[in-house]
């Protein structure tokens, strides 16, 4: 009987320790962790300096320098895009994003004491300014000439409210190539206002190369 209760006790204080582990202080200190992601994680200074525009505001389009071609999405709606491109090298790009309702029972949720939520199954996340995001990106996949390339989920499940169409219009997700045709970019404008966010999926020669993405808002 003895053993029970010290199992019953020991299984009490863990699932007390899970719920503690749940609020924090405040969600200050997390700056470092947004910058590991952003345009100054590239290493390469040419590539730096070719997404640049995409991040700062200017009277000028600087993008159509070293990136004049986007490309139309085949299909979308509310949570689905679907692009399939074939460049001028004869490759082929299918690309199919989808995102579904966010659902807080199904992940992890960081509170400080004043209720803004600063992580997400432990990470940090884009889309909200610490409110409960209202969708989610749950799926990337792109093919190069039918062959799957792996795009690690760690790099677009923590982007959320992705606003894949407005009003009818396509606005948020686009598909554009460089002038060279070395690079290729899938790029996402997700949320709104103070959340805003621009998330850039890099392809290198046919390879998945990297993601960045910084604040808009």
């Amino acid at each position: 009987m003895k053993q029970i209760f010290f199992l019953i006790l020991i299984f009490q204080s863990f699932n007390f320790q899970i719920s503690i582990g749940q609020i924090i202080t405040t969600c200050s200190g997390y700056n470092k962790e947004f910058e590991k992601m952003g345009l100054n994680s590239l290493s390469d200074p040419k590539l730096r300096k070719m997404l640049e525009p995409f991040y700062i505001l200017s009277d000028t389009d600087y993008t159509q320098q070293y990136f004049p071609d986007f490309y139309k999405v085949k299909t979308f709606n509310d949570s689905l895009v679907i692009f399939s491109i074939e460049v001028e090298s004869g490759t082929r790009y299918d690309i199919r994003a989808e995102s579904r309702k966010f659902d807080s029972n199904k992940h992890r949720i960081t509170k400080s004491i004043d209720g803004r939520i600063c992580l997400i199954d432990n990470k940090v996340f884009w889309g909200t300014y610490g409110d409960m995001p209202i969708d989610e990106l749950v799926k990337l996949e792109v093919k190069i000439n039918n062959k799957i390339i792996q795009i690690p989920p760690d790099d677009y499940k923590d982007l959320y409210n992705p606003l894949f169409h407005k009003d009818g219009d396509i606005v948020n997700l686009s598909v554009s190539k460089d002038t060279t045709g070395k690079y290729l970019l899938i790029l996402l404008q997700g949320s709104d206002g103070g959340g805003s966010y621009l998330a850039i999926w890099i392809f290198q020669n046919g390879k998945y190369l990297k993601r960045i993405v910084e604040w808009l808002g």
